[in-house]
């Protein structure tokens, strides 16, 4: 049987793009967690 590998994601920027992957990494059965760097803390929140 296959064993599924839980992924972490990290994106740096919080932007239109930076928010477009982390939404379809969100969306991935296979990603655990995700982390969010921006040089704007709110941004990244």
């Amino acid at each position: 049987m296959l064993e599924r590998k839980q992924l972490g994601i990290a994106v740096i920027g919080a932007g239109r793009i930076g928010s477009l992957r982390a939404g379809l990494a969100a969306g991935h059965p296979a990603v655990n967690y995700i982390a969010i760097s921006d040089a704007d803390p709110a941004r990244a929140r």
